[in-house]
C-alpha cells in the first residue's frame, strides 16, 4: 500500500507526490485522503492558484491511465470544491505543518458525507458539474 492508512504515513511526501506525478500510485491506494494528501502538497508548496492547473491535470493524467477502473470519473465541482476548501484549511494552520496535523485538524475533509453537507445530489450528477464548476447549491463555500 503506497499511500496513506495510518500504517503507511512513513512514507514521504516526496515519494508520493513522484508516484503521483507519475500515475504510478496503485489504483486500490488512490483514495479520498491520497486526492487529500496530492492537493494539500500541491497547494502547501505552490499557493492555490498555480496549485490548481497541476492538481487538475495530475489527477485527470491518472484517471487516463486507469479509466478501465474508474466508475465515477473526474468532476470539475468536485477539485475545485476541495481545492478551495483545502486551502482555506491550510491558511488556518501554522507555517510548517505536516499533512497529519491537516488532517487531525480537519478531520471532517475526510468523512465521506462532507460534500453532501455543500451539495445535493442533484448538482452533483448533473452532467455539467463534471465539465464546469459549480458552485454549491445548499450551503456557500467558506470565504
Amino acid at each position: 500500500m503506497l499511500y496513506y492508512q495510518r500504517s503507511f504515513r512513513s512514507i514521504g511526501d516526496e515519494i508520493f507526490m513522484q508516484a503521483f506525478e507519475n500515475a504510478s500510485v496503485p489504483f486500490a491506494d488512490w483514495t479520498h485522503e491520497a486526492h487529500l494528501r496530492m492537493a494539500w502538497n500541491y497547494i502547501t508548496k505552490h499557493g492555490k492558484d498555480m496549485a490548481t492547473p497541476l492538481i487538475k491535470t495530475g489527477i485527470q493524467k491518472f484517471n487516463e491511465k486507469n479509466k478501465h477502473k474508474i466508475t465515477y470519473g473526474y468532476s470539475e465541482t468536485v477539485t475545485m470544491f476541495y481545492i478551495h476548501i483545502i486551502s482555506k484549511a491550510i491558511s488556518h494552520l501554522p507555517v510548517g505543518h505536516t499533512f497529519e496535523d491537516f488532517i487531525i485538524s480537519n478531520k471532517e475533509l475526510t468523512e465521506s458525507a462532507y460534500l453532501s453537507t455543500y451539495y445535493s445530489e442533484h448538482v452533483l450528477n448533473d452532467p455539467i458539474s463534471k465539465l464546469t464548476f459549480i458552485k454549491p447549491d445548499k450551503i456557500s463555500l467558506p470565504s
